[in-house]
């Protein structure tokens, strides 16, 4: 049985559809309070920005916060914070060890901050803290 994968983010000052589609999905989300989910497509980009007074949210693979994700899929969250800020990236994934998050400094894949492998999924593997450098970061979940 799969499990999802969560990430957290929170913006810190200096320096994160439910269902499955079988088409490429962009979809652009604003978020504007503390604490809000995006779940991200099976198969596209979910493009993600905030206001300056949201300094925390949560990712969720395309099973949602309490559904299996899917296979074949490689869903991309990019994530803008207010200007001036940074983003601090962590959280845990429950996956089969096909499966992988990347995450990445700024929104267009320029370093590879992490790429780890899920370890099976009745074991939980911890992340992170993982910081941007500018006010992006690029977050992929890739199954087989």
């Amino acid at each position: 049985m799969k499990k999802n994968f969560h990430v957290f983010f929170v913006f810190a000052l200096l320096a994160l559809l439910a269902a499955p589609s079988a088409a490429y999905t962009y979809k652009h989300i604003y978020l504007s309070s503390n604490g809000e989910t995006v779940v991200l497509p099976c198969d596209g980009t979910a493009d993600i920005s905030a206001s300056d007074i949201v300094r925390n949210f949560v990712i969720y693979d395309d099973g949602g916060a309490s559904g299996n994700y899917s296979n074949n899929c490689r869903g991309v969250a990019l994530i803008t914070a207010p200007k001036g800020y940074g983003i601090k990236a962590w959280g845990w994934m429950k996956a089969e060890s096909a499966d992988s998050l990347h995450i990445k400094d700024d929104r267009y894949n320029t370093y590879m901050i992490a790429k780890f492998n899920g370890t099976g999924v009745n074991s939980q593997r911890d992340f992170g803290p993982y910081y941007s450098t500018c006010d992006g970061m690029n977050i992929s979940f890739i199954t087989d």
